[in-house]
Parts: C-alpha cells; structure tokens; sequence
C-alpha cells in the first residue's frame, strides 16, 4: 500500500496570509480564501468549483505587489554563481509582484542560498521576501495536493425498476431489492495513473457484512470481470462493490461490478474516484 498523503491545517496561517492584502481583496481572501481552504482541508479535495476562484483571489496581492516593485532592484543586485550561470533575486520581486503563490516554494530555497550574497543595503528586503515566501510555501504545496486529488466517491441509489430487479435478480439469484453499498473506509494515497500521471486518489477498505458470501455470480470466476455483465474491466478505478441478499433469505452476497452497471441496472449514481484494496 502507498504511503498515505495527509494535509496539514497549520499551513494556513490567517494573520501572517492576510498582511499582504488591503481592501475588497482582503476581505475575499479573509471570508471566502481561507475557509474554503480549511474546508477542503478537512474533506481532503476541493469544494466543487473552487480551485480556480481560491488561486484567482490569492494572487491578488496589492501589498506584495507594491513591495515587489519597488525593491526589484535591491533585490536584482544580488547576485551568485550557480554551475557557470548567474543567479539573482529577481525571481522574488517577480513572485511578489504578480502575488504569484505558485512560486513560494520555489523562492525559500532561492532567498535562503542568496543570502550569502546579500549585502547591508539588500539585506532587509531580502528578509521581506523570505517571509513572503515562507508564509505563502505551505499555502502552495496545500492548493497542489488538493489540485491532484479527485472527490472520494459518493454513492446514491435511486428507485431500481422492478422490472429489472425482477429479471435480473431471478437470473443471479439474488434479491435486487436489497440491493445497497457496503460500509467503506476511505484513505488518500499517493498513486500513479495508467498514463504515468502522479496524484492522489482515494483507497477504500470494504467492512463487509459479517457472514457475506463472495462469488455468487457465474462471471466471478474472472477476477476482472464485472460480476453483473460479465465484460472485463481494465480501469481500477471503474470498479464499485455493491451487497444484497442471495435471494433464500440466507447471508448477503457481494458484487463487483462496472459503474455502468452500478447505474443502469441498480440504480447506483456514484461520483468521485476510489481504488479498492482487493481489486486488481
């Protein structure tokens, strides 16, 4: 299993963030940034929507902005030699005057190898810039986890037609009626995509219900292949485990099946993406 991937809330610290801006933008970073950040922080991914509007608002730093510009030369004129090419303190007030949060990690590591070269009159905007990036660091690596992630899933089961828990119930043998999720434990993970694509993706434990007979319908014999249907299923995150009864009034059965299946023949509209721990 994948080391999980957590958030840390003390990545937002409210004063420390709110000194760069003034006016409406403050307000918005104040009443609409930060809680949505904590909000995503406790959910573990972003509220429908809010990527775009949080980073839009963030980067609309008028203290920062007049700060980076007019000490761009004082921190131009710091210079260091890096493998053969020279290296300035340019790319701060850069990052300061577009209020560009995306580079704050980026710019802690820079302030901290310039400082060796920082002379007295450069010094003290050299520090400003460190703490800018120091405050909006963690801020950044925050908006890129919650950007990788996708919504755990949620599941909703609508009217199945009687019809089809008629019929397709007597054909697996089992009471459609019934049908409903098992109890999952979701967690994050760090997790490679099949396009090699990195990111953080939901894992879920199955608690199945004590007594829960696997391997009811005739397609389980094929690890791969979706339990309702019978076609293979190639994309991990495609799979939805669903339980109902066997139909003789005995112990609940598994199922795994596609989520086309989930939906057209059980009702089941899932959202979000998750892998399971006992699927390919």
């Amino acid at each position: 299993m994948p080391m999980t991937m957590t958030i840390d809330q003390s990545a937002i610290n409210q004063e420390a963030i709110l000194e760069w801006y003034t006016g409406k933008a403050q307000v918005a970073v104040r009443d609409h940034v930060i809680p949505t950040l904590k909000a995503a922080t406790l959910a573990g991914y972003w509220p429908k929507g809010e990527s775009r509007k949080v980073k839009a608002l963030l980067n609309k730093q008028s203290v920062a902005a007049r700060w980076g510009a007019r000490n761009e030369g004082a921190l131009r004129s710091i210079e260091m030699e890096t493998s053969g090419s020279r290296t300035t303190g340019y790319y701060l007030s850069h990052a300061m005057q577009f209020g560009i949060v995306g580079l704050a990690p980026s710019t802690v590591d820079l302030a901290a190898r310039l400082r060796p070269h920082a002379g007295p009159e450069q010094i003290e905007a050299l520090n400003v810039a460190a703490r800018w990036a120091a405050v909006f660091a963690p801020v950044a690596r925050l908006i890129e986890l919650l950007d990788s992630r996708r919504p755990k899933p949620t599941v909703v089961f609508k009217t199945l037609s009687p019809t089809v828990a008629r019929n397709v119930g007597k054909a697996m043998g089992m009471d459609l009626s019934t049908v409903r999720a098992p109890e999952i434990v979701y967690e994050w993970v760090d997790w490679i995509d099949p396009t090699g694509a990195k990111k953080s993706i939901s894992v879920g434990r199955i608690v199945w219900p004590e007594g829960t007979k696997h391997g009811m319908s005739r397609w389980s014999c094929g690890h791969d292949q979706c339990h309702a249907c019978g076609h293979r299923i190639k994309d991990r995150t495609n799979w939805f485990p669903i339980v109902t009864d066997d139909g003789t009034g005995g112990a609940p059965a598994s199922l795994w099946v596609g989520r086309d299946c989930a939906r057209k023949l059980f009702g089941c509209e899932i959202s979000g993406d998750a892998i399971y721990e006992d699927r390919p």
